[in-house]
């Protein structure tokens, strides 16, 4: 489980940021998983936010949580674009980091084979397949998260005896059960399917068609403030990915918000300041 505390430092306004799982530091990190590794994840985490909040830790508590991932294909289930005979899998690391994922069928076999877009995202389990976790999740102090937006992945398990999904909690409960902000299961590739039209994988090779069920996309929207967010699967493996989130900085002694002055107040200050200058230059006249 990756942890993350950000203190609450500067002005009381509401913010976003997003974390970069392809920065050069997390690259130099091999992909298989080690305690050591999740260690280094969770540094790396830490210099981002601390470059915007110089208070912010990240902690990490080895055997559990996330791990670095960028070619897990679900054991070359995974659909994607054919060329000739060959199918290129379409996954959260040979898409666009920045991008907002739609469908399987978003990107083309050359657009996927370019070296351009070799990413690395979070996963629950490491390029060899070994999953360590159920779960990837975040806990924040000093603020208080009120949206977020990600892509996702949900991979394909063909010995899972009921179909994959993903879920997405955000809450206060450390460690616990948060409120369930966003599911979604995974679907069999299909030509109109919700998930795109791409119905090859490797491992069907482009004359069968894949049945194993999977789903890649993306999720956006906002919830009450919470202070840990929780990224589950149900039985197999997912991914996340371009993980934006909104905040506001919370009170350290109370730990209610401190959001962003509304409009109506801002005008009945600017209007009050104004009154008490006009006042003060009549004085002056009359003087």
């Amino acid at each position: 489980m990756l942890s993350v505390c950000a203190a609450a430092v500067g002005p009381a306004y509401g913010a976003s940021f997003t974390f970069n799982f392809n920065s050069l530091a997390l690259r130099t990190i091999y992909a298989d998983y080690s305690s050591d590794q999740e260690i280094s994840i969770a540094a790396e985490l830490q210099a981002q936010l601390q470059a915007v909040c110089a208070a912010c830790t990240v902690t990490a508590t080895a055997g559990t949580g996330a791990v670095l991932d960028r070619s897990y294909t679900g054991d070359n289930h995974v659909v994607g674009p054919t060329s000739g005979g060959s199918v290129l899998p379409e996954t959260l690391g040979n898409t666009p980091a920045s991008a907002t994922i739609t469908s399987n069928s978003q990107y083309t076999y050359n657009q996927l084979n370019s070296p351009g877009f070799i990413n690395q995202f979070l996963s629950n389990t490491n390029d060899d397949g070994t999953q360590v976790s159920n779960e990837i999740s975040f806990q924040f102090g000093g603020i208080s998260i009120t949206g977020a937006n990600f892509n996702y992945q949900v991979f394909p398990n063909a010995y899972a005896q009921q179909p994959p999904d993903f879920v997405f909690q955000a809450g206060n409960n450390t460690n616990g059960t948060d409120t369930t902000i966003f599911s979604q299961s995974a679907v069999t590739p299909s030509t109109s399917g919700s998930d795109g039209s791409n119905i090859h994988s490797p491992k069907s090779g482009v004359w069968r068609t894949e049945s194993t069920a999977q789903y890649i996309g993306s999720w956006s929207g906002t919830f009450a403030g919470s202070a840990e967010l929780n990224f589950i699967d149900s039985p197999a493996t997912i991914g996340i990915g371009n993980l934006n989130i909104t905040y506001v900085t919370t009170s350290a002694n109370t730990g209610d918000p401190q959001g962003v002055p509304e409009p109506s107040s801002i005008v009945l200050l600017l209007t009050v300041v104004a009154g008490v200058l006009l006042l003060k230059r009549r004085k002056r006249a009359r003087a």
